[in-house]
């Protein structure tokens, strides 16, 4: 089959999430197709995929159909170096930069359970862009610790990295990234309290003048 051929039948599958988007979780037909589909394309024309997730979100508002192709153009070695262009630009919620790390664990036949590093990469590049507001609406820690509460063998089932992380919050994604700035949004999502005095002021790597009223 041509190139040609292969990306008409992509884009065919991909668009008729107009009308409803693929149950990547069960590994329905369609998404197998679309799996199928960038398996070929990857060795061929790997940034016609990544082009593609940006014009589903882009111009159709297709949100997790587009994560997918993210997440999959991501395990491609031949899709990787473009992956710090196309994430940040396809992915535009907090709820996108979670979603595209739990379907990489959704992939078909990935034996690999970490995150590949250049998603990891640009993943972090992603989180440099969000801003104070978009993380709190976002940040869902104290709903994921009641459901969890109520549900003790969430922990089971949860999507987790080799290292333990799930990938359910903001703050889960922070840890399991390791990011580190900006210092005041990892704080807010960590938990971290304001530095007590102006020595930890310094160390904590803050912006801007100590504020004793904040102060604990």
């Amino acid at each position: 089959m041509s190139t040609r051929f292969l990306q008409r039948s992509l884009l065919n599958a991909v668009c008729a999430s107009l009308i409803k988007e693929p149950n990547f979780s069960s590994g329905d037909s369609r998404s197998k197709t679309i799996v199928d589909l960038v398996n070929q394309l990857a060795k061929t024309t790997p940034e016609f995929i990544l082009k593609l997730a940006l014009y589903l979100r882009d111009d159709l508002n297709i949100r997790t159909t587009a994560n997918f192709l993210l997440a999959l153009a991501s395990v491609h070695t031949e899709c990787r170096p473009y992956l710090k262009l196309y994430v940040p630009a396809t992915v535009r919620l907090p709820s996108d930069w979670i979603e595209v790390a739990k379907l990489v664990k959704k992939i078909p036949g990935r034996d690999i359970a970490g995150l590949p590093s250049a998603l990891r990469n640009a993943l972090e590049i992603k989180f440099q862009q969000f801003d104070e507001f978009s993380l709190a609406k976002y940040n869902k820690e104290k709903s994921v610790a009641k459901r969890n509460a109520r549900d003790r063998e969430s922990d089971m089932l949860s999507d987790s990295d080799d290292g333990g992380h799930v990938l359910e919050t903001l703050k889960q994604m922070v840890r399991c990234l390791h990011i580190g700035t900006p210092v005041y949004h990892v704080m807010c999502l960590t938990g971290k309290r304001y530095p007590l005095d102006r020595e930890e002021f310094h160390k904590s790597g803050l912006p801007g003048e100590f504020d004793d009223q904040r102060a604990g």
